[in-house]
Order: structure tokens, then C-alpha cells, then sequence
């Protein structure tokens, strides 16, 4: 905080700063300083200083909360048909109707864009069931998805996952 303490002492926002010194000794150009309208345009531009870093940082974060990033690149699936209505490992029913997916560690409701490798169409679903551990695919995704991507008659393809970051 900045305050004038006496006629003979300005003390700036650093109690230990050069500037807190007698102002009798550096004339008038101290006590220009030193006088309130001085204490509060320095107030002013510390504070105004203090506003543009924040509206920087909070810019930047939004920046990055918006950008998808990577996450891997792997071997895509889809679900037969035998699962549909069964519990998915996070409660839900499985329809493949819906844009779903399963993952081995992202968490449930995480929103992933796949990208198809081979013909760069794109669709985003929603993470609410598993992999087994021990799974050499990266992603199984259900039947509504797959056809987003013309994974249909291949069965099997590379993919490229980006998280949203909502």
C-alpha cells in the first residue's frame, strides 16, 4: 500500500526500496513524488499493470482449455452387435446408436475427437466404458461412431485421439 507517513518520509509500495529515503534530500523533485497525486498515479499504473498480466493470463488459459491435444495414435475397433444394452463399465446402457466409446484410461465423460488415419474423417464421442488392460487397441468405438469414419467394412484402423478440452 502506498501512504505518506509524515512530511519528511514517503513510503513506496517496497518498504526497502532506494526511493524510501528522506525526501528533503533529493529537493523538489522528491517531494513532486512524494505528493498525493503522485502516490496515486503509481498506484494507478501498478494496478493497471497488475490488470493487463491478469487479462493475459486468463487469455492464455482459455487458449488452452480450448485447444485438443494429442493423445495417441493406435488401432481402432467397433462393438458388435451382441453388446448393445449391456452395462458399460461406467453404468450406462451400450447402444450403438449413440456416439460412445472405450478407452483403457481415460475417464468416463471425457470427449475425444477420432481422426481416421486413412481418410481423415473425423467424429467426437463420449468415453463411458473400458478396454481390457491387456488390449492391443487403443479404442473401441460404437457402431454410430465407426460409420462416421467408414470403419465399417474394415474392421480395424489407425486413429489419432485428441482430447477436448471443454
Amino acid at each position: 500500500m502506498i501512504t505518506k507517513l509524515s512530511d519528511t518520509a514517503c513510503v513506496l509500495p517496497y518498504e526497502d526500496s532506494l526511493l524510501s529515503h528522506n525526501y528533503q534530500s533529493f529537493g523538489f523533485f522528491w517531494q513532486h513524488l512524494c505528493s498525493n497525486q503522485s502516490i496515486h498515479l503509481i498506484h494507478r499504473i501498478l494496478k493497471a499493470k497488475q490488470l493487463i498480466l491478469f487479462i493475459t493470463l486468463y487469455i492464455s488459459s482459455i487458449n488452452l482449455y480450448s485447444q485438443q491435444d494429442s493423445v495417441a495414435a493406435g488401432k481402432a475397433s467397433y462393438y458388435a452387435h451382441k453388446f448393445e444394452g449391456r452395462k458399460t463399465a461406467s453404468g450406462e446402457k451400450f447402444s450403438n446408436k449413440k456416439l460412445t466409446a472405450a478407452h483403457k484410461t481415460l475417464p468416463f465423460g471425457t470427449r475425444v475427437k477420432v481422426t481416421n488415419k486413412r481418410n481423415d474423417k473425423s467424429v467426437i464421442v463420449t468415453i463411458n466404458d473400458r478396454l481390457p488392460k491387456k488390449s492391443k487397441r487403443l479404442i473401441d468405438l460404437s457402431q454410430a461412431a465407426a460409420k462416421e469414419l467408414d470403419l465399417i467394412r474394415a474392421g480395424i484402423t489407425t486413429v489419432q485421439l485428441y482430447v477436448l478440452n471443454d
